[in-house]
């Protein structure tokens, strides 16, 4: 990915959720998690750092709610918000020509991350994101 890919996609996400339909599912809630992300690799090893992707983790923290720009929350959204994030996100990604093995990871992790405590059911699945985002 590009610097200009990266920082088009960052700037366009800022751009929308700006306008979310859930106050609490704003933009001040991706600079937490953004926060949160620098805390978590502060306490990871050196070695694990150097092999992250952070423009792919980035990325993903500031998309992963995007489906609050165009739906309301509530009972029926928690059941469809992963999957309208990531065909959301996929979209713009395809707009700036972004790698299909950038864009499948990106939009899995969007797709996931409203089920993350699932992920400790399905070991195999967390291996996978694991190993895809040190891959880079």
């Amino acid at each position: 990915m590009t610097d200009n890919q990266f920082n088009q996609l960052f700037k366009k996400a800022q751009n929308l959720m700006n306008k979310t339909k859930d106050p609490v599912h704003d933009w001040r809630h991706i600079e937490r998690v953004l926060v949160n992300i620098d805390k978590i690799i502060k306490r990871l090893p050196e070695k694990v750092v150097a092999d992250l992707d952070m423009k792919i983790l980035e990325l993903a923290a500031a998309w992963h709610d995007v489906s609050f720009v165009f739906h309301k929350a509530g009972f029926w959204h928690y059941f469809i918000e992963g999957k309208e994030g990531a065909r959301i996100a996929r979209k713009y990604f395809k707009e700036v020509d972004l790698g299909k093995r950038e864009i499948r990871l990106i939009c899995s992790v969007i797709w996931m991350h409203q089920h993350s405590s699932l992920f400790i059911l399905n070991k195999r699945r967390s291996e996978e994101h694991t190993s895809e985002l040190q891959s880079h």
